[in-house]
This record gives structure tokens, sequence and C-alpha cells, in this order.
């Protein structure tokens, strides 16, 4: 009988486990690159050669956290290994092997080494036997780890934050078990009593321990709303919020997307599939509104009868002047949200930077002339840190006109820029942050007949992904969300998910499958388009849920 329940507590977490009532982390079996889950994914077995983890159905950036992992069974030596690594590490290798992967394996029967980034150093030699419980004290608030066998800290004390295993953990890590041969393992995330009590102020992986998201209701800040066209004018209200950004797409017509933002105004319209410049439409989306707009009757924005989506952001409260950048900027920043909306005209300089006005360091940066046909040009967290991919093109990644970000400015130019920062130009850029439980930007690695699993800390309301490393026909950006489909369709199924394309005019398809989940999604299905195996795929999502509150769909 264990406390793993749907519902958060209010117990406290004294160390001991099996105290705090709310949902415990478990191994993940849609993270899994081999592995046999049975006992409530507590238990794990590899049942044959080569390394193989599988990773927690629980992320954290911040906070201090303890489990307990144990051999059960080995043969031919005991080849065993668990810790921690970034939400996008590979399951079908080990972590400690990259840079972001800080692992205790065993070698053999006698020797525990730790590793990351493919350096070893040996923390334990003597006898190891199937029983052992390996403790892992993880630190993120400071970035270190600690590992422990049977009760005794192979370095350092955690409890007084000295002689990590390891420092400069960053980012959102998943625990990890498996190994390679035949080997098995069990893992205690607190839902029973673990055998060590955990170091001080130390908790188990719960979603009642988890901090509170800094967005309890995400349809406050980001939702979806859909409509159907009258022909005339109408009002489509109901959002939780007077939004500043709408992008609206015709599902039924092979119409060009519509972005308008309430910086540029709100009859200023863009297209994402086209170069064209702005232009002005005193027919399409006309006014800003508390809870949502005013369209008139442009066939782009309200065809009588035919079906819309409109996806819509919460830039704040205000237009400001922002001068920290070398060129001035228009900025109205939702912090909270990690979302701004900028507008700057171009000097030409290759030094030139540009306010965002969000305090952290935007993880995807969309930008687009203005008053000039060029290509919308977006820089993601997940790229090269000079790579551009365009948001109107099907084309891999390549060397930009970009010089990355600050928590405070964009750096829009290099030499022989002309998308970005060319004098006489007006832009616009809209810049996103990660919010925990509210936003995430990132990337998976296709597997082909293997199905990426993708760690958000949320239930996605709407994803955006596109194949970043190859380019050509089908590499569209693919657009879905739960407002169009409410359901997942749990297994392989080419035609499923209602897709729109960024990058095109056509109407919406039923193209891939996705499963939306309650910690993030999971891509089920062959098609080179979302997961051409081996290649490099940038997403962005929106929440619907924080994972606290969220639950399997």
């Amino acid at each position: 009988s264990l406390v793993d329940v749907p519902t958060n507590g209010a117990q406290t977490d004294t160390g001991a486990g099996g105290e705090v009532r709310g949902n415990y982390s478990t191994l993940n079996p849609l993270d899994n690159g081999g592995i046999t889950l049975t006992n409530g994914n507590l238990d794990w077995a590899r049942p044959s050669a080569g390394t193989r983890v599988c990773y927690s159905t629980i992320g954290v950036s911040s906070g201090k956290w303890y489990f307990e992992s144990s051999i059960v069974g080995a043969t031919g030596g005991v080849n065993w290994e668990c810790g921690v690594a970034t939400t996008s590490a590979s399951n079908a290798a080990r972590p400690g092997t990259t840079a972001t992967g800080w692992q205790a394996l065993t070698s053999g029967s006698t020797t525990i080494i730790k590793q990351n980034n493919n350096t070893t150093t040996t923390i334990f030699t003597g006898t190891i036997a199937s029983g052992d419980i390996f403790s892992v004290a993880l630190d993120m608030d400071n970035g270190r780890i600690w590992f422990g066998r049977n009760g005794t800290w192979l370095e350092g004390n955690p409890a007084a934050g000295t002689g990590a295993s390891f420092t400069n953990l960053s980012g959102t890590v998943e625990a990890f078990a498996g190994g390679d041969g035949s080997v098995s393992g069990s893992i205690n995330f607190g839902q029973r009593p673990f055998a060590y009590t955990a170091p001080s102020g130390f908790k188990a992986l719960n979603t009642a321990n988890l901090p509170a998201p800094l967005v309890t209701k995400p349809s406050d800040l980001f939702d979806v709303k859909l409509y159907t066209g009258n022909g005339s004018t109408q009002t489509i209200s109901g959002l939780g919020f007077s939004p500043d950004l709408v992008w609206i797409k015709n599902r039924a017509a092979a119409d060009n997307h519509k972005l308008t933002d309430i910086v540029r105004g709100a009859t200023e319209e863009l297209e994402s599939n086209t170069t064209d410049a702005e232009a002005t439409n005193a027919d399409g989306l006309t006014q800003f509104n508390a809870d949502g707009f005013d369209l008139g009757d442009d066939d782009e924005y309200n065809t009588s009868a035919e079906a819309y989506v409109a996806w819509t952001w919460d830039a704040g409260s205000s237009t400001v002047t922002n001068t920290v950048g070398s060129i001035s900027s228009q900025v109205r920043a939702n912090a909270s949200a990690g979302f701004s909306v900028v507008t700057y005209s171009g000097n030409s300089s290759t030094s030139g930077s540009v306010g965002h006005g969000l305090g952290v360091s935007p993880s995807m940066v969309i930008i687009k002339a203005r008053n000039a046909s060029k290509d919308w040009k977006v820089a993601h967290i997940s790229l090269a840190a000079q790579d551009m991919v365009s948001l109107n093109q099907v084309f891999a990644a390549n060397i930009a006109s970009w010089d990355g970000v600050t928590s405070t400015v964009f750096k829009p130019a290099r030499v022989g820029d002309t998308y970005n920062n060319t004098s006489g130009e007006n832009y616009v850029a809209y810049c996103f942050a990660p919010v925990a439980g509210y936003s995430s930007f990132g990337s998976y690695t296709g597997g082909g007949s293997e199905y990426p699993f993708v760690y958000c800390g949320f239930r996605p309301r709407w994803i955006m992904i596109k194949n970043a490393s190859t380019g050509g026909t089908f590499y569209d950006w693919h657009m879905v969300d739960t407002a169009r489909n409410p359901y997942n369709f749990g297994a392989l199924n080419s035609d499923s998910q209602y897709t729109l394309f960024a990058n095109t005019s056509g109407q919406e398809q039923q193209w891939f499958s996705i499963d939306i989940l309650s910690n993030g999604f999971r891509v089920i299905d062959q098609s080179v388009t979302v997961n051409n195996s081996g290649s490099t795929f940038i997403y962005a999502a929106f929440a619907e849920h924080p994972f606290q509150y969220a639950r399997a769909r």
C-alpha cells in the first residue's frame, strides 16, 4: 500500500518517505529505451546487452530532492546505473557520456564510478551485490548532486552542502535508472518509506512538494479560440485576458495565416507563410477587447460558415520605450508569462542590440521585417548560437543574421545581415522565455520506429514543431492544439491529428499523431516530418495545466 494518490496532501515531508500524499514520480514507460517495467513502474529490468535507461515522470529545475535506487539482480557483473540528466537526453545511451548527464554506475561487482561528460572517477571499491541500495541527493538550487551506498555517502555531505559528487547542474533534469545486460533494479521516489532517511531539507519527488507554479491558470495568459465565420462582422469573446498577439488561420480553406498585435496596431497584419510586408486591413481584425477581439468581413478572417482557429497571447498592460540596447525599441512585455512584443528600426550595425523587456534570456525569438518582403527568422535555444530557421520555409537551420540573446537584449545582426537589422527597415520581434509549468522550448531527436517523449512539466495546450536539421518537402512547421484535438488516439495512426502548417496557406489536415500527456507529449508517428530518425526537431509548447494540477488525458 503506497501513498501515491491523485490529490495533493498537506503532510510534512520529514525525509522518511511514505508520508506525503500526492502524485509521486515513477519510471516513465513512454521515455524508455528498452527497459521492462513492473510493479507500478517502480521495478525495472534490462533483459539484453546494450546500455538502456528509463527516465522519471517528474522533472525538476529547483529544490532539493532525494530518491533511492537498488540492485535487485544481475548476471555476468552488475553493470547498473542511476542518476539525473536533462529532459532532452537520450535513453538509448549512457547519460553520463554527455555534458548534461550525471550518474553513478557500477563496473563489474567491485567498483562504483561517477560519470559526466564522459569523464569517470572511482568513488567506491569493494563488494557490490544484489540488495545494495544507492541514495541520490539532488540540490537544483545550487546545482549539486551526491551519491551514496547502503546509508553512507560516497563523497561529501548533502545535509551540509559539502563535497558534492558533481556541481554546475542546471536546467530541468529527470532521474533515471538502467543498465547493460541482464540486470534489474527497483526505484523509490518516496511513495513508500525510504531505507535511509533523506538528508535534512531534501524531499520526496511528489507533486505536493513541487514549487507552486508562477502561472496557475495558463488560460489567463494564452489560449486557443475556435470560431465559425459569419461573413459580416462579429466579436470573438470568452478569453480570460485581453489579447496582445492574435494568430488566426482558416481551418477550412487555403487562406494565409494572419498575425496582428497591439503594438503594431489591430489592423496591421503579417502572414507567417509569406514574405510579404505588413499590410493594413480595415476588414480583418479590427479591435482588441477585454476578453477577445472584433472581426470585419475579410474572407481570410471571417468567411460565412467556415471554421477558424485563433491562438492568442497576453503581453502585459502597457507599451513602453526601451533604451537598454543600442537600438531603441517599443516593448510590450509580460515577464510573468515570458512574452514580449518588440518593434524597432534597423540601422545596419553589426553590433546592434535591442531590449526585449523580459528580464531573462528568451528561448525563442521570431523576427519579421515589416516594410520589406523578406523571410521570417526564428532563433531558438536548441539551435547553434548563430543559427536561425525561417518560419515561412521548410529549410533546415543555417548560419544567419543573429548574434544571440541576453537577459536584457537580443542582438539581431551579423556581418552581411539582410534580414534582422537593415537600415531603413522596421521590424517586429516576438520574444518568448520559458516559464516553469506554463511554457517550454526545446528539442528532441527523431527515432523513426521509436517514438520520442518530450518532457514539458505541464499538459500542453498548443505545440509547434519543426525539423531543424533536415530541409525539403514535408519538413513544415506543424501546429497542433487541444482545442482542435481534444482526445489522444493512444496508438500509431498516421491520419489522426488535425494539423496546420505555419509556413503554408493549406487548410487543416489529418497528418500525424501526438499524445498529449500530463507532463509533456509523445510523437507516435514514423513520418519523417515529425520523427525522422536522427534529425533534431525544435518545439515550442504552451500549457493547458501545470503538472501539479494535471492528470493523464
